[in-house]
Formats: structure tokens, C-alpha cells, sequence
């Protein structure tokens, strides 16, 4: 629902920075099994769809 928020998702304004998603949906859409790391502090682990699929927690890092 939060698509169109998504601006790197499909840049059409600055194309050069854009991450072509779509395109790589059309090739791969993942499944239960792969793994994929986030380096975010903004994570909200409560929501349902990441539920037992979170670990980690190491917020002791810093941006040089």
C-alpha cells in the first residue's frame, strides 16, 4: 500500500537512481528459504510479516 513512498522502488523523476525492483521482480520474486540482510535502525520487528524472522539487535554501531 506504501508503493507509490517508495521513490527508489521506480525513480522516474532522477533515473539514474533508481534500483530497478520491478524489473528484478520479473526475474525473481524470492521464497521462504532466502535470507537477506538489513543493516536499518528503523525496523519495526513488531510487525506481523516479519514476526520470528528477525535477529541480531547489535545497535552499537557507528557512521564514520
Amino acid at each position: 500500500q506504501y508503493y507509490s513512498n517508495q521513490w527508489g522502488l521506480n525513480n522516474t523523476q532522477f533515473p539514474v537512481r533508481d534500483i530497478y525492483a520491478e524489473e528484478a521482480w520479473d526475474i525473481y520474486k524470492g521464497n521462504a528459504n532466502s535470507i537477506i540482510t538489513i543493516i536499518d535502525y528503523g525496523v519495526d520487528n513488531t510487525q506481523n510479516d516479519l514476526s520470528g524472522k528477525i535477529t541480531g539487535g547489535d545497535q552499537e554501531f557507528s557512521t564514520l
